[in-house]
């Protein structure tokens, strides 16, 4: 009898952490656009301003985020490596070249990957076009990135508007930006 109580209250406890694991990721997985403006965005940062950051842009350089008042910025933070971060790079350069000429900047913060990685990962995306930036570990810390692939999306005044953990598809990316443009 013993054993079988033991059994069923196990049963019983992995069922409660299977719930709680799915519900988490359905949080981040949302495919329909009227939710992403919904439940995604971070307490911690609303109305508050974006920390700034410098970093040193892979091709030369450096960028300093405060230099992008008056655009709407796309901070995306990613690795080679990650299977979704390569997924979404093809839509967020569609996205970029739909609204560059409307105030759109993207970032695209790689972490923690050497040049030569970077460089050799995309030489496969030839038509990206959008910065690509160098981690220095503080920007990761100050985002609180804990996952890949991250996206803030900041307003022109300098304010956080929202963040998705996960992929984004290219309509979740249309719904978001249009929320940062700047309005002319």
């Amino acid at each position: 009898m013993k054993r079988v109580l033991q059994i069923i209250i196990s049963i019983a406890l992995i069922s409660a952490l299977a719930i709680v694991i799915i519900d988490h990721f359905e949080v981040f997985d949302s495919t329909s656009p009227a939710e992403i403006t919904e439940g995604h965005t971070n307490s911690e940062f609303d109305e508050d301003s974006a920390p700034n950051f410098k970093l040193n842009k892979l091709d030369d350089g450096s960028l300093e985020l405060n230099e992008l008042q008056g655009k709407g910025v796309v901070v995306n933070f990613w690795a080679s490596w990650c299977k979704p971060c390569r997924n979404e790079m093809p839509a967020i350069q569609k996205v970029y070249e739909r609204y560059k000429e409307d105030g759109l900047v993207v970032i695209a913060i790689n972490v923690d990957e050497s040049e030569d990685t970077i460089t050799d990962f995309l030489e496969g995306f030839p038509e990206i076009d959008f910065p690509i930036l160098l981690n220095d570990g503080q920007v990761m810390e100050d985002y609180m990135v804990m996952n890949l692939p991250t996206t803030y999306f900041i307003n022109p005044d300098g304010s956080m508007e929202s963040h998705y953990l996960g992929e984004l598809s290219e309509e979740q990316l249309h719904v978001l930006v249009n929320e940062i443009l700047p309005s002319d």
